[in-house]
């Protein structure tokens, strides 16, 4: 039974292995970011090891709970690359108070997650 064991184990090493270590020689995933629709939305997919891990496009809305109309609908403004794995994406939020209406926001790809983070608003 332990010898049946290692078998299957040995067998899911190698069927799993390989795309495992894939990931480690390149660094993880990439992650491809598009704006579509004249910045209405942002298009994200992540590959890792050559495999479409993630796939969707986003709106973004201000604020957090907002209803999804117009009035409240983020434009994406730019898209910035910082590596493979990362890039800086630039709104515009109509609703926002004040003269902050723009922000930043880091989007990263890590371990198969994706992440986003404000980085500054202005």
């Amino acid at each position: 039974m332990v010898k049946r064991f290692m078998i299957a184990l040995a067998t899911t090493v190698a069927l799993v292995g390989p795309a495992a270590a894939q990931d480690r020689l390149y660094g993880g995933c990439d992650l491809e970011i598009d704006i579509l629709e004249e910045g209405a939305k942002l298009h994200v997919l992540e590959r890792c090891a050559g495999v479409k891990t993630y796939h969707e496009d986003w709106d973004f809305y201000h604020p957090r709970g907002s209803p999804k109309t117009k009035e409240y609908h983020c434009k994406i403004l730019g898209v910035e690359r910082l590596d493979r794995m990362s890039v800086n994406v630039t709104t515009y939020c109509p609703a926002k108070q004040g003269n902050n209406k723009r922000s930043v926001l880091n989007i990263q790809s890590t371990d198969r997650t994706i992440t986003i983070n404000n980085v500054e608003n202005y």
